[in-house]
């Protein structure tokens, strides 16, 4: 018995609407695939499947998501909990504008002083070298602390 084809209930108009409208990539993955079945019903799932640079069986995946529960399931996309982060953004953003002014931070130390005395946040010296340096792109220069190069 052959298997039915994967009936897409949007039209590639409002395929393409949804996919401008999302900001995640791996939706927007999902998403193109929908919207090449729909514009090119004869692909076969091997060649699309090439196409996006995903694993057929990502693919069979993400199709059978979208038969059991349309878009909203298909968009349903899985994220790990991890550890909380240990500077919060706002923190993140306060440090960045006290990094670009002149009466920037000499060093890291300073830094961990200044997170510790101003915002009461207790970090031992390596986190906060790791946050800076490698998330937030800041090394030290002259004795002064500056945004990496890109």
């Amino acid at each position: 018995m052959a298997k039915q084809p994967l009936h897409i209930a949007q039209s590639a108009a409002e395929l393409t609407e949804i996919v401008a409208q999302h900001q995640n990539p791996k939706a927007k993955l999902r998403l193109n695939a929908l919207l090449i079945l729909k514009n090119e019903p004869t692909t076969k799932k091997t060649d699309l499947a090439q196409k996006l640079n995903i694993s057929q069986a990502t693919l069979r995946t993400w199709l059978k998501y979208y038969a059991e529960g349309g878009i909203k399931q298909l968009l349903h996309i899985q994220t790990s909990g991890g550890a909380p982060t240990k500077l919060p953004m706002h923190i993140r953003h306060i440090l960045m504008r006290k990094i670009s002014s002149p009466s920037s931070f000499k060093n890291f130390k300073e830094v961990q002083q200044f997170l510790k005395t101003q915002h009461d946040i207790h970090l031992p010296y390596s986190t906060v070298h790791d946050i800076l340096h490698y998330k937030m792109g800041i090394k030290s220069v002259y004795g002064k602390l500056v945004e990496k190069k890109t």
